[in-house]
């Protein structure tokens, strides 16, 4: 279960992503919070 939900690196950036916010990033396609935040930035305008 945990591999499954695992995401360590960012897909944009490659930073290293906390362990207490990789379900989120798990969710979101890979993205750390700081991409997820740019990336729906740049899809609401």
């Amino acid at each position: 279960m945990i591999n499954k939900y695992s995401t360590e690196y960012c897909k944009q950036c490659a930073a290293p992503i906390p362990w207490t916010e990789m379900y989120e990033a798990y969710e979101n396609g890979g993205y750390c919070s700081v991409c997820e935040h740019t990336i729906q930035k740049i899809m609401n305008q």
